[in-house]
C-alpha cells in the first residue's frame, strides 16, 4: 500500500511542476519488502523443516527477481536480492549450520547441495560450512578405525573414496573443500587411534607397507613403491623448476606443478590431440627443455586431459 501512495504522491508532484526523486519508489519497495520478510522464517520453520525451509528461500528468490523484471526498473535488482539474502539466509545461519551437522550424520547429502549453494551468498558464510565438514570428515574416520590391519588400510582407503565423491558430486569440486578432504587424508593417516597408540606417524606407512606385503604379490607391491616413488621425485622436481625459472629470468604467467609418471606404472594414456594456448605453451616448453637437461634420454608425453588449473 504504501509503495501505491508514493506513486499517488509521485504523479501529483508531477501535475505541480514539482522536482520528482524516482528514488522514492524503490526506497520505501526495498523498505516493505525487507519488513515482510523479516517475520517469515520463523512463521515457517514453525511448521517446517529446515530443508524446505531452504527451497521456500530459492522459491522466493525467483519470484523476487521475476517481479523485477516485470514490474519495476533491473536496478532495483541487486539491492532487492541483498535484502531477500540476508534475511533470509544471513540471518537464519545458525539454523542452517545445524542443520548441515544433521544432513552430514544422516548422509542426506542431495539436500547438503542446496544448503550450500545458498550460504555461498552471503560473504565468508562458507567457512564455517566447511568448519562443519572437517570435524565431521575427522570424526567419521576416528569412529570407522579399525585395530584391524586389513580393515585398518581399507577403512582409510575407503573414507578419502566416500569423501572425494561427496565434494566433486555434492560440493562442484570447490576448491575450499578439496584442500579440506587433502588436509584432513593427511592429518587422518598420520594422526589416529593406532598412530596414537603406536606414538609414531610412521605407523600408517608401517600397516600399509605390511598390508601390501599380505594382500598383494611381488609385482603388485614394487609396482606401488615405484608409483610413490613417482610422487616424490615429481615434488623435488617442480621445486627445482621453479628455481630454474627464477635463476633464469623466465617470464611464468602460472605457477606449475607437474607430475612424472612411469609409464609402466601409471595407466594413463594420451587422448587424441590437445591445442594449447600460446601462453600455455610456452610454459609447457620452458619445462620440457628444463626436463630435458635433467633427464638425458626420457621423452615426457604430456596428458593434457588429465591436467587442471585455477584462474
Amino acid at each position: 500500500m504504501q509503495v501505491i501512495l508514493a506513486c499517488f504522491q509521485l504523479i501529483k508532484a508531477q501535475r505541480q511542476n514539482q522536482v520528482i526523486d524516482t528514488r522514492l519508489i524503490g526506497r520505501i519497495f526495498l523498505q516493505e519488502t525487507k519488513e515482510f520478510y523479516r517475520h517469515e522464517p520463523a512463521n515457517f520453520l514453525a511448521h517446517n523443516a529446515i530443508t524446505e525451509y531452504l527451497k521456500k528461500v530459492v522459491q522466493r528468490l525467483d519470484e523476487e527477481v521475476h517481479r523485477i523484471q516485470s514490474y519495476l526498473h533491473l536496478s532495483t535488482l541487486k539491492p532487492l536480492v541483498k535484502i531477500v539474502e540476508e534475511v533470509l539466509i544471513r540471518d537464519q545461519l545458525e539454523a542452517i549450520y545445524t542443520e548441515a551437522k544433521a544432513l552430514l550424520i544422516n548422509e542426506k547429502y542431495s539436500n547438503l547441495v542446496l544448503l550450500f549453494q545458498l550460504i555461498s551468498r552471503i560473504p565468508n558464510a562458507t567457512v564455517d560450512l566447511e568448519n562443519i565438514v572437517e570435524n565431521h570428515m575427522l570424526q567419521m574416520g576416528n569412529d570407522a578405525i579399525s585395530r584391524d590391519l586389513k580393515l585398518y588400510v581399507e577403512t582409510i582407503v575407503n573414507i578419502h573414496t566416500k569423501f572425494v565423491k561427496l565434494v566433486q558430486e555434492d560440493f562442484n569440486s570447490e576448491k575450499a573443500f578439496v584442500a579440506i578432504v587433502d588436509k584432513l587424508s593427511q592429518k587422518f593417516i598420520n594422526n589416529n587411534a593406532i598412530t596414537e597408540t603406536a606414538g609414531s606417524t610412521k605407523k600408517s606407512a608401517e600397516l600399509l607397507a605390511r598390508y601390501c606385503d599380505e594382500v598383494c604379490d611381488i609385482e603388485y607391491t614394487s609396482k606401488l613403491q615405484r608409483m610413490l616413488q613417482d610422487i616424490g621425485v615429481s615434488k623435488n622436481l617442480t621445486d627445482r623448476y621453479r628455481r630454474y625459472y627464477e635463476n633464469n629470468r623466465i617470464d611464468n604467467i602460472v605457477d606449475l606443478s607437474v607430475m612424472i609418471l612411469s609409464t609402466n606404472s601409471w595407466p594413463f594414456s594420451a587422448l587424441g590431440d590437445f591445442v594449447l594456448s600460446l601462453e600455455l605453451e610456452t610454459i609447457f616448453d620452458s619445462f620440457t627443455k628444463f626436463y630435458n637437461q635433467q633427464q638425458n634420454g626420457r621423452k615426457l608425453t604430456w596428458l593434457y586431459y588429465h591436467s587442471n588449473g585455477d584462474l
